[in-house]
């Protein structure tokens, strides 16, 4: 058990650019974000299957604010993406860290995030989104029993 909790990293910044306290699964300690390995949350499905997650970890990178390329074509369509607006902002968020360090950024995020309304407009968003998602991953499943 306690080899397990060495392993929890709880770090609010995503490598995309996202900040992870806005998200459900962070609030109920479902996930303690992209770059936990302690088995037990979600942040290690993130990291298995987030395209992105995987092209930082083999560039052995901590965040695609460090890499050279940013911003590439895989963050540019993970930002824009029709279903996951909440995903908006990422590469602006990613910038900012890499010019203040994301430790000064989550610090500015905390405080952004304080505003109430800003939250309860998050929240609708984020639900809009995943209903979104769920109605896609229907009609997609509806489509591969037609053929």
């Amino acid at each position: 058990m306690e080899y397990e909790s060495l392993k929890i990293n709880k770090n609010p910044a995503a490598p995309c650019g996202l900040y992870c306290k806005l998200c459900e699964e962070w609030g109920n300690n479902s996930c303690h974000g992209c770059k936990c390995r302690c088995g037990s949350c979600s942040g290690e499905g993130h990291h298995t299957y987030c395209k992105i997650s995987q092209c930082i970890s083999k560039r052995n990178l901590d965040s695609c604010s460090e890499c050279n390329e940013l911003p590439c074509t895989q963050l540019i369509e993970f930002e824009h993406d029709p279903i996951w607006r909440t995903h908006l902002g990422a590469i602006e968020h990613l910038r900012r860290q890499k010019k203040i360090g994301t430790g000064a950024w989550t610090k500015e995020q905390e405080e952004y995030w304080k505003d109430e309304n800003r939250l309860l407009n998050r929240m609708f968003l984020t639900e809009e989104c995943c209903l979104k998602y769920n109605e896609f991953q229907a009609k997609l499943k509806k489509t591969k029993e037609s053929k």
